[in-house]
């Protein structure tokens, strides 16, 4: 089934079917998607019925910096140091001292460096951990610090 659909292959009920079989292996429970009553099996639902071109654009990182940015202003986003297609790429001599690396393809991956020098080592092992197959593309971001405060405000984009 997930071939299929990889192929570009459009089907409504093979759609389901992927999505029932995927719900079951990783929530444990049966998908109800003619009466989704939890969180998660609207989401399962929205992603069969509410399918807007923008939301391939906002599952993007980068192309979503993008687009915040031209609807909103470059002052309200995080600063991008570089994008990177794989962890090879990065010349870590050319890097602030603390920053955030984002994986693009995928939600949570990310890898907070405060001292460039000391955990030199570490960089291209962290960044490629991620998913060393999908090279969609390697965020590299400003880790915003307060001057009253040690907590540091993350990166979200």
């Amino acid at each position: 089934i997930k071939l299929l659909l990889m192929s570009g292959v459009k089907n409504k009920k093979l759609e389901e079917r992927f999505l029932s079989i995927q719900y079951k292996k990783e929530i444990g429970k049966e998908l109800h998607l003619d009466n989704p009553v939890t969180y998660t099996e609207k989401l399962q639902w929205l992603k069969l019925h509410d399918r807007k071109s923008i939301y391939t654009t906002f599952v993007d990182k980068y192309r979503a910096k993008v687009w915040l940015e031209d609807n909103y202003g470059i002052a309200n986003i995080i600063p991008t140091i570089s994008v990177y297609n794989n962890a090879d790429a990065i010349n870590i001599d050319m890097l602030p001292t603390s920053f955030a690396i984002k994986c693009n393809h995928d939600s949570g991956s990310v890898f907070l460096c405060f001292d460039r020098e000391n955990e030199r080592k570490y960089i291209p092992i962290r960044a490629q951990k991620s998913n060393p197959i999908v090279t969609t593309g390697l965020l590299l971001v400003q880790i915003l610090t307060s001057h009253r405060s040690s907590i540091s405000t993350l990166p979200y984009w």
